[in-house]
């Protein structure tokens, strides 16, 4: 019995001492890289309309609770502030038509210049509804001059208004 605590015990200072001579290499590959080889974020302010294309969902309908589930909804909009452009978004959405409780998600795809370049970025963009006040989030992938990038942030607005403003982070790891 006292051979195995040992043994057992031998155990785990032999892989407590292999995680921390791996985190130590890790550590010293990170902080031996130069600054210009790690990615550069860019803040980005801005704000976007959301305009239903057709104002009709490719299906819809309304369970027990008085739940609206529509799905392929196709928007459109202009987008303003720190970027110039436009956006597109085709999503769906769960909303309780008593409360104005729901949550919903799509694709989303914004094309615009900055800093000289020009492209679009698309990607996925999640939100909750809570009152007819939407929050969310979104998470893209770069194209064109913005290859290899990403383009992330949050927005928030009244679902009745139709303009969202937007904090995001344009990360290109090229800089």
């Amino acid at each position: 019995m006292k051979y195995g605590k040992r043994r057992y015990g031998a155990a785990v200072l032999g892989l407590t001492m292999l995680v921390l001579s791996l985190v130590c290499v890790v550590g010293v590959e990170a902080a031996a890289q130069p600054p210009s080889t790690l990615a550069h974020k860019t803040p980005i302010a801005f704000e976007f309309t959301n305009i239903p294309i057709d104002g009709a969902f490719d299906r819809a309908w309304t369970t027990k609770g008085n739940i609206f589930h529509g799905r392929g909804w196709d928007h459109y909009g202009d987008v303003w502030g720190d970027i110039e452009g436009t956006h597109t978004y085709d999503g769906d959405i769960n909303l309780n038509m008593d409360t104005f409780d729901g949550a919903g998600g799509g694709t989303f795809c914004v094309t615009f210049e900055y800093a000289g370049l020009s492209g679009t970025f698309e990607g996925r963009m999640v939100f909750r509804v809570d009152g007819g006040y939407i929050t969310g989030m979104f998470i893209c992938h770069g194209d064109d001059d913005f290859d290899g990038m990403h383009f992330k942030g949050t927005f928030e607005g009244s679902m009745f208004v139709g303009v969202y403003s937007a904090d995001a982070v344009i990360i290109n790891p090229h800089a």
